[in-house]
């Protein structure tokens, strides 16, 4: 396989990986602030960044270097936390409560009104 192949599929495979990450955290499947999430997007940015890299699209460098320090800086905070009481594992994706932010459960009695047969 020739070098540019390589970068391409490199750079191919990074994106998809990263589309995949973010369609998972937006429906909900998968914990944006999880180990999973993080690490895709570390080697997603990383293999983004050498594709642009060897085209020489310095924004895309920047940007593609600032998101996989971003998401190491997350494992590593996950990672001190992993020994800490109140803290799940590293491994553990935090559990997601939209639902209950969006649409408060409401706990209802029902008693059957005076005079009506029950």
């Amino acid at each position: 396989m020739s070098w540019p192949v390589l970068v391409a599929v490199v750079g191919w495979t990074s994106t998809i990986a990263l589309l995949i990450g973010y369609a998972l955290v937006s429906s909900g499947r998968l914990a944006g602030a999880g180990r999973t999430y993080q690490v895709v997007n570390v080697l997603g940015s990383i293999g983004l960044g050498i594709a642009a890299f060897t085209g020489g699209v310095w924004p895309s460098v920047a940007l593609n270097g600032v998101w996989a320090l971003i998401g190491l800086v997350s494992l590593h905070r996950l990672r001190a936390r992993r020994g800490a009481p109140d803290h799940p594992g590293d491994d553990a994706e935090p559990e997601l409560e939209l639902e209950s932010e969006l649409e408060p459960e409401l706990e209802l009695e029902l008693e059957p009104a005076a005079g009506s047969r029950g």
